[in-house]
């Protein structure tokens, strides 16, 4: 019997069939005798965006940016590369590591700060900022002080480097006292040294707060100073409390801070303007640290005397570079059993940094009760060391310029000739200065 046959139709596998997805291009069907090109799929516009082209966008965006200069009467509106930045100008102080440490020194343009607390050094620094501008820029520097706390201490100032001329009042009395104990008397070498001048140097003798803000912001608007500076922020004192009749009244606390921040105000367009150079620097005042009396004996030891500036939130809102200085160890010179103290250790702390500075960053210099003040060059030859551009061997010291041993500073004897050799040719010192903060990755641009 024939076997039967599979009546089970044998099912064929269809070839599925792609689907084509919605909103997706399709390829034109070719067409006998046109040229090929590659299909490119368009993107969809954006919805709001207009269909111009970038060089219509950009006319009809020069036209609005003139028409709104026009209205305001000046260049409101620029391109990005013509706006005013000149804070790449820097101020040193001449303490190689805080140069370093704030960027190449404070910049111009700018509002900065140093505070502190009592005979930390605020004002002893402040002058060497200016020190420093003297021999930057010569008889083209332009410093102005209003110091509210009194007169200037004139023999610190020129300790520190600044040479400011002494008033006949103080050169008078020198020589009564000289003549009163019998000493010699002034030479006259010695008066022209004293009434020697480097630039200008201006005063600001106000003596109300809002009077001391009015002057500075006309200083600062005639785009002359290199650096304006008001030592101190709390020795401001307003017209309110002045004319208090006791000294149990008590003025509206917030009256500084309105004074301030109006002066800010006023402050801002000066500082926006592209003729702008002005470093504006104030000293102010920390808080003494209430909570040290609180702590146990073994732990208050070691917590500060204060805890932080007492400065207004517009000082701190306007400032680029707020400077932290306070006391460290003493400094003992001469035989073990015959050391007396000849200094002492300041402490310094970038608590605010911007503009080339950056926050937290710490270091301490020494600083001396006599002519030396601040040893300058010596932080120098420190800092040289630190960053690989002084090398010693055998007891000589050179500098390496560009990777090359200078041809001046060659195998120097030590560092106090070292520091001779740099006195006697400046030049050399502002080559070594700039390799320093080229080898630190800063860029110290002073003209």
């Amino acid at each position: 019997m024939a076997a039967k046959k599979n009546s089970k139709k044998v099912q064929k596998h269809k070839k599925p069939t792609l689907r084509q997805p919605k909103n997706t291009p399709v390829a034109p069907e070719k067409v006998e005798g046109e040229s090929k090109r590659p299909v490119v799929a368009t993107r969809g516009r954006l919805i709001g965006i207009p269909s111009v082209t970038p060089a219509q966008r950009a006319s009809k965006l020069r036209a609005a940016m003139n028409k709104i200069n026009e209205k305001h009467k000046g260049n409101v509106v620029v391109p990005a590369d013509e706006a005013s930045s000149n804070s790449y100008l820097r101020r040193p102080c001449g303490i190689m590591q805080i140069d370093i440490d704030t960027g190449g020194g404070m910049p111009a343009q700018s509002f900065v700060t140093i505070g502190g607390p009592d005979n930390s050094g605020k004002s002893t620094l402040m002058y060497c900022y200016f020190a420093m501008h003297q021999r930057l820029y010569g008889e083209d520097s332009y410093i102005a002080l209003a110091n509210s706390e009194g007169n200037i201490d004139y023999l610190q100032a020129r300790r520190c480097g600044w040479v400011v001329p002494v008033p006949w009042d103080y050169i008078k009395a020198k020589q009564q006292e000289r003549a009163a104990r019998g000493a010699p008397l002034l030479t006259q070498e010695e008066i022209a040294e004293l009434r020697r001048s480097v630039g200008t140097n201006t005063v600001v003798e106000a003596s109300t707060m809002e009077d001391i803000l009015d002057v500075v912001e006309e200083l600062l608007a005639t785009n002359t100073y290199g650096i304006v500076g008001i030592d101190s922020y709390e020795g401001l004192s307003p017209k309110a409390e002045l004319a208090l009749d006791s000294l149990d009244d008590h003025a509206q606390q917030a009256l500084r801070a309105n004074n301030i921040t109006r002066f800010f105000q006023h402050y801002g367009p000066i500082k926006r303007d592209p003729s702008h150079f002005t470093t504006l620097m104030m000293t102010t005042q920390v808080r003494s640290n209430r909570k040290k009396s609180e702590l146990p004996g073994p732990i208050a030891k070691y917590a500060k005397d204060w805890s932080d500036d007492a400065s207004s939130w517009a000082l701190k809102h306007w400032r680029s570079i707020h400077l932290k200085v306070y006391s460290g160890g003493k400094i003992y010179e001469g035989p073990k059993a015959s050391q007396r103290v000849v200094g002492k250790d300041v402490n310094w702390d970038v608590s605010k940094g911007k503009e080339g500075a950056h926050d937290g960053v710490k270091g301490s210099t020494p600083y001396y009760y006599d002519p030396r003040c601040f040893d300058t060059l010596r932080s120098v030859i420190v800092s040289g060391f630190r960053y690989g551009v002084i090398v010693e061997q055998d007891g000589f010291l050179t500098f390496m310029n560009n990777g090359e041993p200078d041809a001046y500073l060659y195998r120097i004897p030590g560092p106090d000739m070292f520091i001779q050799a740099l006195r006697e040719e400046p030049e050399s010192e502002w080559q070594l200065r700039a390799a320093i903060l080229a080898s630190a990755n800063v860029s110290g641009i002073y003209r």
